[in-house]
């Protein structure tokens, strides 16, 4: 085997410590034949003296073939090599990595130390080099650096914030795209920060506490909240773990944006305890914050008050103008009750026109009467909506803790039955749950369910109460009174079933039938020569408000070959009202037929003059209410001589009901009442009875 002069001389070297030649040289010889390292020599010439070792395989040429070869032709394509021949020759020594670019180790890569050789003159008369093929390194470098590029992507595409920070302090050492694009931050900014710059500052030491403890796999999700570059914050969850960088062990940290879900799952849960019309707590909220307060209660030895508000005749408003102007209009009321209470007291709505109310910290009974006062007083204010001027009122139920119940559902109910007697006692006013109440809320179930079979079983009948013309004393009229004849509870007033028929919806069957029914009386008596003038009815105002209400009236007078003169048809001033220009339309329908119209219980609503003149009605009838104390309130006195007045004004006639009294009878008189009913001429009387009075042939009924 070949070795350069090195090995058998040290010229201008130090001297080593003996040792085994033979030994040395078996390692040499081992290491050449084995490792990828390549020896040669150089004369001053170019000329290559020797070469050997098994880092010459890659260049295809055997030591044999290079020895002699000139190295100024082997690499004239090479100058990097040549050059650094050339120096070499010129004195100096040092180490150059080279890659061979063209001829048989095209592409092959070397670690080349070159020496130069000097004779005793210190002239260089030869090189020795050795050179390490690191082609191989090169690949792994290679491949090294196309995986840490594919991490790279990896990493920067994977579509969640992702950090690897500094073991201990956390600070962040490497960040991917999906962060930069979730915070705002450039990959600058993010390099020189702290993880924990991304909490609220209050948050640093449980952070850092639970990031200390993540181990080598991920630990579980820990909500928090992140500070992006725009100074708004996000929901986030992170997990961490233990990772290598840079051959360093740091922490991986990555997050998930649950910012939308949190937000969909605050949407749900607000859905689940608020109303979505009015943004009010619904039932279910309403009976949490109630027994929250009922245990507060008990505890403090308080009182507290439960209110059931309920809008009067609402679904008028819905019937009529529609549900939308409806829902704007419940929109407001649930403003005006939120305004008028406590900030701590609770205002649900339970669906509807219902609304429960909650009154913690009571004093005593008479403040959630002047509570259930003020909320009347601020719904029933007029409210414009899609330009009309709408007004409502209310009734209040009351039942108070611990009189009336210690469970919300015993307290809600109370209410509600107390809410329900203020129903039966003319609305708009303000109840306390009694014990009674609960005898009449039973009656009250016992009466709704009966009625359902009311018509069917044949137990609604008429009555007919008679209208004196008061000029002439004679009978110009009768009115058509329903009554229910039970078989259980014999005659029940209309005053008793009527509400009831109301909120049930029963009431415009209940009310087609009085009309047929009229209709068909009517007609019997004229075929036995019974000829009042006509015969009225009251309509409901739901009834009225139905879309086939004018083909039914025509259907009834067709079926029965009745003038449309023998008919009179009276709604209420709050039924006209409700929509004035619908109103103004059936009204005109009606009339043109011959119809005779009358506004019902004139005074105790809010009429606009400037529409009752637009009505075409024949006349105004004079609430009873108006008339039961004239002598005795100068204000119903004078109501009653207005309506009288703004009646004539219009040229309107005018109709006075519940005259039970000579005394009445002369002031309405003299005031220029044009009629009246009521028990000072004859109560309300049944088919026969009416009929032997009309066939008495009696000229004058006034007293």
């Amino acid at each position: 085997m070949w070795y350069p002069d090195f090995m058998g001389k040290q010229t201008h070297s130090t001297p080593v410590p003996s040792q085994n030649p033979q030994s040395s040289r078996e390692h040499l010889e081992l290491v050449i034949d084995h490792a990828p390292i390549a020896l040669f020599s150089i004369d001053n010439q170019g000329i290559i003296t020797g070469a050997e070792g098994a880092g010459l395989a890659p260049l295809g040429m055997t030591p044999e073939e290079l020895k002699g070869q000139s190295v100024w032709k082997l690499y004239e394509h090479s100058p990097q090599i040549l050059e650094n021949i050339r120096r070499t020759l010129a004195g100096e020594s040092f180490v150059e990595k080279v890659q061979i670019k063209h001829g048989p180790g095209a592409g092959q890569h070397y670690l080349t130390r070159y020496t130069p050789q000097r004779n005793q003159h210190g002239e260089v008369e030869s090189i020795v080099g050795v050179a390490l093929n690191i082609s191989s390194f090169q690949e792994v470098k290679k491949e090294l650096t196309q995986s840490n590029q594919q991490y790279q992507l990896l990493f920067d595409n994977i579509p969640t914030p992702m950090w690897i920070c500094e073991l201990n302090s956390f600070s962040i050492l490497a960040v991917n795209q999906s962060a930069l694009d979730t915070y705002g931050y450039t990959r600058e900014e993010f390099l020189n920060m702290n993880f924990l710059d991304l909490h609220p500052q209050e948050d640093w030491a449980l952070i850092e506490e639970q990031l200390l403890q993540a181990t080598d796999q991920f630990g579980k999700s820990l909500p928090w909240k992140h500070r992006r570059e725009d100074g708004s914050f996000i929901d986030i969850e992170i997990t961490a773990g233990s990772t290598k960088h840079n051959l360093q062990r740091a922490r991986i940290i990555m997050g998930i944006d649950t910012t939308e879900q949190l937000r969909a799952q605050r949407k749900a849960w607000y859905h689940s305890y608020h109303d979505i019309l009015t943004g009010l707590p619904n039932r279910t909220l309403f009976v949490d914050r109630l027994q929250i307060a009922l245990a507060r209660a008990t505890r403090h030895e308080e009182q507290l008050a439960v209110l059931f508000l309920d809008l009067d005749r609402f679904k008028n408003i819905n019937d009529t103008l529609g549900h939308a102007v409806g829902d704007d209009l419940l929109r407001v009321i649930s403003s005006r009750v939120s305004d008028a209470l406590r900030e701590d007291d609770t205002v649900a709505r339970l669906g509807g026109d219902d609304f429960m109310i909650l009154i913690s910290e009571l004093e005593q009974v008479e403040d959630a009467v002047s509570v259930g006062e003020k909320l009347l007083e601020v719904i029933s204010e007029p409210c414009t909506l899609e330009g009309r001027e709408l007004r409502v009122t209310g009734t209040v139920g009351i039942a108070i803790f611990p009189n009336d119940g210690i469970e919300p559902e015993t307290l809600m109910k109370k209410a509600d039955t107390a809410m329900n007697r203020g129903k039966e006692q003319g609305r708009g006013n303000v109840q306390l749950y009694t014990l009674g109440m609960n005898v009449r809320a039973f009656e009250h179930l016992v009466m709704e369910n009966s009625l359902h079979r009311a018509i069917e079983k044949d137990q609604l009948i008429l009555h007919y109460q008679p209208q004196i013309e008061v000029q002439s004393g004679r009978i110009i009229g009768v009115e058509a009174l329903v009554r229910w004849a039970h078989p259980e509870l014999g005659i029940i007033p209309p005053l008793k079933f009527i509400p009831v028929a109301e909120e049930t919806g029963q009431i415009v069957l209940i009310g087609e039938w009085i009309l047929r029914e009229a209709c068909k009386r009517f007609r019997a008596w004229q075929k036995i020569g019974i000829q009042p003038r006509r015969i009225g009815v009251n309509l409901s105002a739901r009834q009225f408000h139905a879309s086939n209400l004018v083909s039914r009236i025509v259907h009834c007078l067709d079926e029965n070959r009745l003038d449309p003169k023998c008919l009179g048809l009276e709604i209420t001033e709050t039924t006209a009202m409700q929509d004035a220009d619908y109103t103004r339309n059936i009204l005109r329908e009606l009339a043109d037929m011959g119809i005779h119209l009358s506004i019902d219980d004139f005074g105790t609503g809010y009429s606009s003059l400037s529409y009752l003149k637009k009505f075409p009605i024949h006349s105004l009838k004079i609430d009873q209410s108006f008339v039961r104390d004239l002598h005795n309130d100068p204000n119903d006195a004078a109501i009653a001589t207005a309506i009288i007045a703004l009646a004539k004004s219009l040229d309107l006639k005018v109709f006075a009901e519940g005259v039970s009294t000579a005394e009445q009878f002369e002031y309405l008189k003299i005031a220029g009442c044009n009629f009246m009913q009521g028990n000072l001429f004859s109560e309300p009387l049944s088919t026969e009875t009416v009929e032997a009075l009309l066939s008495s042939g009696k000229k004058s009924w006034i007293p």
